[in-house]
């Protein structure tokens, strides 16, 4: 039986993320070692490094998003109050816009640590979406604007619990693009 959601923005997020939870495993699933830890050049990252950033990322911000949420029944924010972008929200979006041209750099604490990882990257990530999703599912029904996550990179930036699964649905679109031309290269290994 198909879920019944409350509110039709986090309806439309939860499928934009199976959309990307299934091309994730259809870029990363058939790929060895190898492959992940291949590298264009010094300065690009390879496959497992985008997905390493991708799980030091969300984990800077899932227990705060876990805590919203378990939080929330406390201080009654429940509600079909429409969500609506913050200051920040709208500039993060902007830049992570798969469809910007707009190059970023990670800060610091969000880069990937090491350079060689196992298969190991491809299963933790992949477990990271579903755990998006599952804080997705759990924030259906609850006043997304008064659930406020704070940047783990820079305490004053601020946006609510809507910005933040739509930044990291885009911050996931756009490294899945990264993959694909990092992945679509001559160069790339072949199986």
């Amino acid at each position: 039986m198909a879920r019944q959601w409350k509110n039709d923005f986090l309806a439309e997020l939860h499928a934009a993320y199976e959309a990307v939870y299934v091309a994730y495993e259809q870029q990363t699933q058939h790929l060895d070692e190898r492959q992940l830890n291949w590298k264009p050049n010094a300065d690009k990252w390879s496959v497992a490094e985008c997905l390493q950033h991708l799980i030091i990322t969300a984990e800077g911000y899932l227990p705060q998003v876990a805590k919203q949420l378990d939080d929330a029944n406390l201080r009654r924010v429940k509600g079909k109050e429409g969500y609506q972008t913050t200051f920040f929200g709208k500039i993060f979006l902007g830049f992570l816009d798969p469809e910007s041209a707009r190059k970023l750099s990670a800060p610091k604490m969000f880069k990937p640590e090491a350079s060689q990882y196992d298969r190991q990257i491809v299963t933790q990530h992949l477990a990271l979406l579903r755990k998006i999703m599952d804080c997705l599912k759990e924030a259906d029904g609850y006043i997304l604007n008064r659930l406020i996550i704070k940047s783990p990179a820079a305490w004053f930036i601020r946006f609510n619990m809507g910005d933040y699964f739509k930044i990291e649905l885009l911050h996931h679109q756009r490294h899945l693009i990264q993959i694909k031309k990092t992945i679509a290269l001559e160069e790339f290994p072949k199986a």
